[in-house]
């Protein structure tokens, strides 16, 4: 007759447990394929674009991408208020800060299709506070040597874009650098973004796209 064969016999079987059976010594089950599999996708995912971690140099670059772009926005800056919103947005800001309230005081402002008459007989703007909260810290300023009055605080005014615009820049070479381009190219990248499109005129306005600009791209690259 024909002999049967025992789970402890020479011959190999794999029980419920996942151990496989080599005589009476039992060894650990071969490790599925699939496992193998997702192991090399987490080490893919590192190298992906998008995955890449900063290293101390790109963000040393990004602020140096920082400064120069604003020394030459500065620069090319006109230094005082050019439109008839920013000479809106310039009134609302100063007298926040001043008094508190994001009034209009000038008589020749509180009768236009941007103001509008409120409680107690003030008049206020149709424009958002955004754009008047980002320029309070440099009216502030102005304010601390506003001689002969009220050219300090616009001429500070007047640069808020400017700041707005050259953090644009580094912000953009670090989204490229995430992305995974090289560091040279994403600076030549950089600096025609910064310096041969509109976002140059845009930065030495006082209307306020620059910053709108500045915080999509910001809200982009953490998002």
């Amino acid at each position: 007759r024909t002999p049967t064969r025992s789970r402890h016999s020479s011959c190999e079987s794999t029980n419920v447990t996942g151990m496989e059976w080599a005589g009476n010594h039992a060894k650990p089950k071969t490790r599925p394929a699939v496992v193998e599999w997702v192991g090399l996708v987490n080490q893919s995912d590192k190298t992906m674009p998008g995955s890449k971690n900063f290293e101390s140099s790109d963000l040393c670059l990004a602020a140096g991408i920082f400064l120069a772009v604003l020394a030459v926005y500065t620069l090319a800056s006109p230094g005082r208020i050019d439109t008839y919103d920013g000479q809106v947005r310039y009134e609302l800001t100063m007298n926040w800060v001043t008094m508190g309230r994001p009034v209009i005081r000038d008589p020749a402002l509180a009768h236009t299709l941007s103001a509008a008459t409120g409680k107690k007989g003030f008049t206020y703007s149709v424009y958002g506070s955004g754009a008047l909260v980002a320029a309070m810290p440099f009216v502030w300023v102005g304010t601390l040597y506003d001689d002969p009055p009220g050219e300090a605080t616009r001429s500070l005014f007047s640069l808020t874009t400017s700041v707005f615009g050259a953090l644009a820049a580094g912000v953009l070479y670090l989204f490229y650098t995430k992305l995974g381009v090289p560091a040279k190219k994403a600076l030549a990248w950089t600096g025609i973004a910064a310096f041969a499109t509109l976002m140059w005129p845009a930065s030495d306005s006082t209307f306020d796209n620059g910053q709108h600009a500045c915080l999509v791209l910001v809200a982009v690259f953490l998002g």
